[in-house]
């Protein structure tokens, strides 16, 4: 488990399938992640998912109650330039815009950079997800490219930016924390 001043990573378990198969069968969650939403999965491909992917998906839970309010992952690792991608989902709208996904997504930054000794983290985003432009930008990230027109979502084509942190850039701006 990884502590962050709001939240805790942790371990996600079978258990928490009904939860996240509700915020992946969400539209208007998972539009931010699967650029026009995804198709629903069920409860069992949930599970199945989060069984094979235990080792790079963490829960996000909150520390004041313990609740889980969404995922975080690290991807696409490659191990010998040591860079990695990380995606973030919040699942339900009234823990959005709390500080929460900051929190999560430094705490990590930190166990990538820190404890698995990555050089580069990437993560891609869509251009009308505005929340997360903002945030990644305040956490220090550099907008390196954009794929034009990339996704389709609410009736027309939008761009995805690039994003991606240096171990440099990290250290410049966290620390050792």
């Amino acid at each position: 488990m990884y502590c962050g001043e709001k939240v805790r990573l942790r371990a996600l378990t079978p258990a928490d399938a009904e939860i996240c198969t509700r915020w992946m069968s969400d539209r208007e969650t998972t539009i931010n992640t699967a650029g026009g939403g995804r198709m629903p999965m069920s409860e069992d491909e949930e599970r199945d998912f989060i069984m094979r992917n235990s080792y790079c998906t963490f829960g996000i839970e909150r520390t004041d109650d313990s609740r889980l309010i969404g995922t975080c992952s690290f991807f696409d690792v490659n191990h010998q330039a040591r860079r990695c991608k990380i995606g973030i989902l919040i699942g339900d709208k009234e823990n959005r815009g709390r500080g929460y996904g900051s929190d999560a997504l430094k705490t990590l930054l930190k166990f990538l950079f820190v404890d698995r000794n990555m050089y580069r983290v990437a993560l891609e985003v869509f251009e009308y997800n505005k929340a997360a432009v903002a945030m990644y930008e305040k956490l220090g990230f550099v907008r390196e490219c954009t794929y034009r027109q990339q996704a389709y979502a609410m009736g027309r084509y939008w761009d995805e930016y690039c994003y991606a942190m240096l171990r440099s850039e990290y250290e410049e701006k966290y620390g050792d924390r």
